[in-house]
């Protein structure tokens, strides 16, 4: 029998009944359903209706705060949740390993692995969660820390993997075999969670910048992305929390990640498909969640569907995971720079400046270029109101103005490179503005909004009803300097390319990459545009070529991940990252 005294949650009449030490399996399945329902709950967003029925101090709360914190901390990115994270993270971990080290002393086994194999993958799934946020922690120490973390880690789920291939195996050949409702209970939170674990462990390493990859390499194991998301598609297929969780890691890659770079897998619509058919199972499972409306509105905007992914976001939401809300807003936002709804656009920039405050900087700035933009649309039309006109570019130009001092609130070590990039974009605003004696949205040439498409959702720029109409706003804008027209030829050829102009495309790159890169790099200047020429270039043979231009494509990329010094530099070695590993992935 197992001592389950200290993990089993205290009962209302404990004192009374006096609860034995000594319980059978049926406990520790109990134990582990509460655990999994716990998961179940955090995806569910039902974390605030569960909290008041846990006992203080069980494992079981310990394990809801944990997944929720972690949540929080994951979409937030604040530094100071991050470490509040980590603390309850770090007590629910020992609280496993001694649960743990009980069972694997029992003879009495219950379903087809070692004992204590369950609790293996909850305690290895806490201490995955823990690395990750070690990594968003901004701290050097923590960071080390967090790479030894990543070996043992990374040994425990290959174990267990390990063993999960094995035992599948054997039931295949008959020489095992599921029982009962109870064996398969426990069967499935080892597989489904070795699979998950590992899957995410490696796709996580898999998007490291190539010189931690190489570390990483170094002293634990060669990371694979195309095994990563095959072994997470596999758990995904597992109707409990840790299937839910797979799927949404590969959302991240197929919806979040990327999105922002302009070499994708030949098959990525297709995965996208079939992602957005197994969200169905997940919405069936969930329905209070936000997360799987989220995910659908960005597939439909990612699929060529902007004005669903407005529909989606249009409708009533009742959730209280905020962080999810402000991502839902933000996509929402992105679909109407798409079609060109500015005014609707900036906001929901505005909503979500209120409700986001480490981002608030960011989002003020985005509303105020949507504010400006809306008045450009508006200066088009015969019989536009003149005072909307006129609240817009003073309310556009006041928000960017204001937006600066959030931003430079931050600590440095803080900023994302796109609110780095914001920052410099207004101090070269305002300087222009004072040189040349002119109002703000005066100086602005090239709309900042084909910008932003391109940093966040760069496909949309190809968009068939809509990359015309983006390419003449770029042709109509009259740019006084160098620099101003490099970034207008930028992203015509990022829009050509996209057209399948791959001739007029590649012209353009190749004049950019014969910049003066010493005067581009000077003051407030887009110097970016330089090294992601580069890439761009790599990108446009890689869709007209394909795997017979390999070396030309990766001494391309190679050559834009040389550049150092700007504010778009961080973001450039993770489209290295994923540009590398879709060629390999490719072989």
């Amino acid at each position: 029998m197992v001592n389950f005294g200290k993990f089993v949650p205290e009962l209302p009449n404990r004192k009374e009944k006096q609860l034995k030490n000594e319980v059978g399996k049926e406990d520790y399945i109990g134990v582990l359903e509460k655990v999994m329902i716990d998961f179940d709950c955090v995806i569910n967003d039902d974390y605030k209706t569960l909290k008041p029925k846990l006992e203080e101090d069980s494992i079981e709360m310990d394990t809801l705060e944990s997944s929720q914190n972690f949540y929080v901390a994951l979409l937030g990115l604040e530094p100071k949740v991050v470490h509040l994270a980590r603390d309850i993270i770090e007590r629910t971990e020992q609280r496993f390993e001694e649960l743990r080290k009980t069972v694997e002393d029992t003879s009495d086994t219950c379903g087809n692995y070692p004992p204590g194999s369950e609790v293996q993958v909850i305690y290895s799934l806490l201490s995955l969660m823990d690395t990750v946020l070690g990594f968003m922690s901004g701290s050097l120490l923590e960071s080390m820390k967090a790479t030894y973390r990543l070996r043992t880690t990374h040994s425990s789920f290959s174990k267990l993997l390990e063993n999960v291939r094995k035992v599948k195996q054997e039931k295949e050949s008959g020489i095992k075999n599921v029982k009962n409702n109870a064996d398969m209970f426990l069967d499935e939170i080892v597989e489904s969670g070795a699979m998950a674990g590992y899957g995410i462990l490696n796709f996580l390493v898999s998007m490291f910048p190539s010189s931690y990859s190489k570390v990483i390499s170094f002293i634990c194991f060669n990371p694979n992305r195309n095994e990563a998301l095959e072994g997470l598609w596999k758990s995904a297929m597992y109707n409990n929390a840790l299937g839910a969780i797979s799927l949404v890691t590969i959302f991240t890659f197929y919806g979040m990640i990327q999105p922002i770079a302009s070499i994708s897998p030949p098959y990525y619509n297709s995965e996208l498909r079939r992602l957005e058919n197994q969200i169905q199972n997940c919405k069936a499972r969930y329905r209070k969640s936000l997360l799987w409306q989220l995910m659908e509105l960005k597939i439909s905007l990612l699929t060529e569907n902007p004005w669903n992914a407005i529909k989606i976001g249009n409708q009533t939401v009742t959730a209280t995971a905020q962080q999810l809300i402000n991502l839902q807003g933000f996509d929402m936002a992105m679909a109407c720079i798409c079609v060109r709804d500015f005014k609707i656009a900036a906001k929901q920039f505005l909503i979500l400046e209120e409700s986001n405050d480490w981002f608030r900087g960011l989002n003020r700035f985005l509303a105020g270029c949507c504010m400006l933009q809306h008045a450009n649309e508006l200066e088009k039309i015969k019989n536009a109101d003149p005072k909307e006109y006129n609240a817009f570019i003073e309310d556009g130009a006041d928000l960017l103005v204001n937006s600066l001092s959030v931003l430079q609130e931050k600590d440095r070590k803080s900023l994302l490179p796109m609110e780095k990039f914001s920052i410099r974009k207004i101090l070269k605003w305002e300087r222009k503005a004072k040189t040349e004696n002119k109002p703000l949205y005066k100086v602005i040439s090239v709309p900042p909004y084909l910008q932003f498409l391109y940093a966040f959702v760069v496909c949309t720029l190809g968009f068939h009803k809509y990359s015309e109409s983006y390419k003449r706003d770029l042709l109509e804008v009259t740019c006084y300097e160098e620099n101003d027209s490099a970034l207008r030829d930028f992203l015509l050829a990022v829009i050509e390319r996209m057209q399948k102009n791959y001739t007029s495309s590649n012209a353009r790159l190749r004049k950019l990459l014969q910049l003066n890169q010493a005067s581009s790099s000077t003051g407030d200047n887009d110097f970016w545009i330089i090294p992601y020429a580069h890439y761009e270039l790599a990108a446009s043979h890689w869709f007209e070529y394909g795997m017979k231009e390999e070396l030309e494509i990766r001494r391309l990329i190679k050559k834009a991940e040389s550049f150092q010094g700007y504010d778009l530099e961080e973001r450039m070695g993770l489209l290295a990252k994923i540009a590398y590993q879709t060629l390999d992935s490719a072989k």
